[in-house]
């Protein structure tokens, strides 16, 4: 007959420490207890009862029984929850060895201390082919275009400028290298563009309509770089297109809109607008096409460099099942790594001025669909209308969300969140560090380190609650070299896949009214932040003082954690 057995702990549990009451393998010193024998060590000295105490890391080794160190509810229905040795499916003969140690390994330190050599940790299969990975990534580099120069007309290489003759309409003229049909073409000394001392900035002589004017160049030094222009009013028929080596570029219309091409037409919203080209090397060429049927249509332009940063992912739980269960606010989350993490921001200079290494965990389950947004108006994270406020004002603090504009639709999940909430100043809501999260921008036809080296340049929204990024997404295959849009060919060795379409924290960078999803078939794509719902598994940073005291990470013994000061 099997039988349950909680051991209630010697003390009481208070925020800074926890009082224990733990039982350690042992051969030589033995007693017996509701009818299983336990065998006990402090710090491997043999003991004939349990230790009381704090801070202790419990292992528990049972026969014909199974036992867990865990979180538990008062046994007699009042608010003393407390750790307890938990001994269950116990049959005849039944006997544990339980171990106490002192001084017991941060949650940090635990994955960490993982990694052997080489910076990588990897779990082989039955058949010797790795399962899963835990890695510690190489540095990613990124331009920081918030502090780019302008480039002088002597740092433009391999410069032509040439127009054509735009009474065709032909497609053949917006190609990266177009071909004339018997068009001439002019060269330098005809040139459509001139350039100014004053502010390093391309100017279009608007003196003749019906032409292609053309713009050939590759950079005099590698670096990253973004193409910043504004295109004057004119016909509807003035298109603009640019492109990096054969690769036609994304392009941005106004404030809130993008596409492949730009055209001017009388309600269009002026201004300067840049478009990110990346890091270009000395053998790259940008081409700038504009059909200019109006000889109003200026353009001006510049190319501009951006300061060169690195940053490091951290340590991250890759494939697809990896050992990073975790039991907190008495429920089951996966631990996606150990990141850097930006604690402190200054204002003044728009950048994150302290950074932590901290664990980022992820909710195993959603707690429903929502829309990432309601208003185009205030379409940023953080704002009015976002689904940060419902995460960090109602999810966190285990009020009632129902009837507030995110939790409206046909699609909207239960935002009551009495029960299924955190709590902000419960005992797991203790353990929450308040960060400043990457919300910048990125795509899904980039890589995952690339789109991790935009969303570090924006941290300025403060928070403990979110929603992971799409670079934790990317990370969490062991395939990094491949684009986001193609993640559907590596789904099924992911292990944040599965939750059907699922939001990320990251906007798209094609027009801030949509936001990067996880689609059902586990490719990366763009989603209308105000469209229907999708999955929502909030996220959040443990302190540094949160600390294990059993488990291994596995599914069935999850990593059962504390938090002291």
């Amino acid at each position: 007959m099997k039988k349950k057995i909680v051991f209630s702990v010697m003390g009481i549990i208070i925020v800074s420490s926890i009082l224990l009451t733990i039982v350690s393998k042992n051969t030589k010193k033995t007693f017996m207890q509701d009818g299983v024998m336990f065998a006990v060590t402090l710090d491997g000295v043999s003991r004939d009862s349990f230790p009381s105490g704090n801070n202790y890391y419990v292992d528990i080794n049972c026969e014909n029984a199974r036992g867990r160190w865990m979180r538990m509810p008062s046994t007699d229905g009042g608010s003393d929850d407390a750790y307890r040795l938990v001994i269950d499916d116990v049959t005849s003969n039944a006997s544990c060895n339980v171990d106490f140690k002192t001084n017991p390994s941060t949650i940090k330190d635990t994955i960490t201390g993982l990694i052997t050599s080489g910076n990588i940790y990897e779990h082989k299969d039955g058949s010797n082919n790795t399962d899963w990975v835990l890695e510690f990534l190489p540095n990613v580099s990124y331009g920081d275009y918030r502090s780019s120069t302008k480039l002088a007309k002597a740092d433009y290489e391999n410069l032509t400028m040439y127009y054509t003759d735009g009474s065709s309409t032909s497609s053949t003229y917006y190609q990266a290298v177009p071909t004339y049909s018997g068009s001439t073409a002019y060269t330098n000394e005809n040139t459509p563009f001139t350039y100014s001392d004053s502010d390093n900035t391309w100017t279009l002589n608007p003196d003749t309509e019906n032409r292609y004017n053309h713009f050939y160049f590759s950079p005099k030094e590698e670096g990253y770089y973004q193409l910043c222009y504004s295109l004057g009013m004119g016909a509807a028929t003035n298109i603009l297109r640019v492109y990096k080596n054969t690769t036609l570029q994304t392009i941005k219309t106004s404030a809130t809109n993008t596409g492949t091409s730009l055209q001017a037409s009388t309600n269009l919203v002026q201004g300067e607008y840049c478009t990110e080209l990346g890091n270009l090397s000395t053998s790259d060429y940008i081409h700038i096409s504009q059909r200019a049927m109006s000889p109003y249509a200026t353009l001006n332009f510049s190319l501009q460099k951006a300061t060169e940063g690195t940053v490091n992912p951290g340590y991250r739980y890759e494939g697809k099942k990896p050992d990073n269960y975790i039991w907190y606010n008495n429920e089951m989350w996966r631990i996606i790594g150990v990141v850097p993490t930006c604690v402190e921001y200054s204002t003044e200079t728009d950048k994150c001025t302290q950074t932590k290494n901290l664990v980022k965990i992820i909710r195993a389950e959603s707690i429903g669909g929502l829309r990432w947004n309601t208003s185009y108006s205030n379409y940023v994270w953080g704002g009015t209308y976002s689904l940060y406020q419902v995460l960090n004002n109602y999810y966190l603090t285990k009020e009632n969300a129902t009837g507030k504009s995110i939790c409206t639709g046909t699609v909207a999940a239960d935002c009551d969140y009495r029960v299924k909430g955190i709590g902000s100043d419960s005992y797991y809501g203790n353990m929450i560090e308040n960060v400043y999260w990457n919300t910048g921008v990125g795509l899904q036809s980039e890589t995952a380190s690339v789109t991790y080296g935009k969303e570090v340049q924006t941290q300025n929204v403060n928070g403990k609650i979110g929603i992971m990024n799409a670079s934790d997404y990317g990370y969490a295959t062991t395939t990094h070299s491949n684009v986001l849009s193609s993640y559907d060919s590596y789904a099924i060795t992911n292990w944040l896949y599965g939750q059907g379409y699922e939001w990320t924290i990251t906007q798209h960078s094609s027009g801030n009214t949509a936001a990067i999803v996880v689609d059902a078939n586990g490719a990366m794509n763009s989603y209308g932040m105000t469209g229907q719902g999708a999955t929502v598994r909030p996220v959040l940073y443990l302190k540094d003082s949160v600390y294990v005291v059993s488990g291994d990470g596995t599914e069935s013994t999850p990593y059962q954690v504390a938090y002291g000061s």
